[in-house]
This record gives structure tokens, C-alpha cells and sequence, in this order.
């Protein structure tokens, strides 16, 4: 599989030719930033194919950085759905994102390093 040059594609067990529009280098600066300033707070995960949902302590500030992360998400992953919510009781918030890419988010909490293709 060849993915334009400068790209990176996000692991998944069956690699498509979906890309994040995003170059390499704002990839791995988003990468990096989920993984120091949202993962660390993660108090529940849930995974399905496709399908990946996130709990977090509803603690000051907790719901504008999730608001925040799925806004910039959206504009960049067309191709996945955010349900941004309550869990049970007001303790925390659910995330849930589903679609054509959420195994690739959810790799980030695995700790699954980035793999970037180039052109032959």
C-alpha cells in the first residue's frame, strides 16, 4: 500500500487509503498532545471495531478539553462521529467516537507508535 508522500497513515489492522489530511509533522504534534494531555485522564475505555468510547473524571476544565478535541477532530477525520456526554451520573464524561478511523484514535491509548508510508 503507497499513501501520498508526507502522510501518515494511523495502524489499524486492515490499513485502508483513508488519510487524515494533515501532514506528517501536525500528525505527530496532534499525536503527541492526545497522548500527554487526554489519555493520562482516560479512567475507562471501551473498545468494538470501529468503535471506541472513553471515560474521563468530569473534573474542572475535563469538558472543554474533550470540546476542544473533537472540534479540531471533526475538521480533520470527516470520516468518524463524536458523542460527547454524561456518564453515569454527573462524576463523568463519555466519549464515544465511531466510524472510518476510531481504531486508529483508539491505537493512541494502546501506545501503538505512528506508522508513516512513503511512495516506492
Amino acid at each position: 500500500m503507497s499513501a501520498p508522500k508526507g502522510k501518515t497513515v494511523w495502524p489499524t489492522e486492515n490499513p485502508r487509503t483513508d488519510f487524515c489530511v494533515l501532514g506528517t509533522e501536525e500528525v505527530e504534534d496532534r499525536a503527541a498532545l492526545i497522548r500527554a494531555d487526554l489519555l493520562p485522564r482516560i479512567v475507562r475505555t471501551r473498545r468494538a471495531p470501529g468503535r471506541v468510547l472513553w471515560e474521563f473524571d468530569n473534573e474542572p476544565g475535563m469538558r472543554a478539553k474533550l470540546e476542544e478535541f473533537v472540534e479540531f477532530e471533526r475538521r480533520c477525520c470527516s470520516g468518524m462521529t463524536f458523542d460527547l456526554g454524561p456518564a453515569t451520573g454527573d462524576e463523568r464524561l463519555r466519549l464515544t467516537i465511531a466510524g472510518e478511523g476510531a481504531d486508529r484514535i483508539a491505537a493512541l491509548a494502546d501506545r501503538t507508535p505512528l506508522v508513516t508510508l512513503d511512495d516506492p
